[in-house]
């Protein structure tokens, strides 16, 4: 019998690039509320884009894990070994 079950995300992102992910990203997250689009759908769309990247950058420095890191075999956390 085969379960699924999520795989259990190793850290690969170290503390400095935790803080700075999660500063960004906060900053870019801020953008849809503080710049006013006057109905322009250009702005709107690099608004909702930096939004959602901002958030992904929150979310990748909370998790202390970077899929994009993952895909090209890159960890900046220290090894116990």
């Amino acid at each position: 019998v085969q379960t699924c079950a999520l795989p259990i995300l190793e850290p690969n992102v170290n503390a400095i690039d935790r803080v700075i992910r999660i500063l960004v990203g906060a900053a870019l997250a801020a953008i849809p509320f503080t710049i006013p689009t006057n109905g322009d759908w250009v702005m709107q769309l690099m608004e909702v884009t930096a939004g959602l990247l901002g958030l992904s950058l929150v979310a990748s420095g909370v998790l202390a894990y970077c899929w994009v890191y993952n895909m090209l075999g890159i960890n900046t956390c220290k090894s116990a070994a």
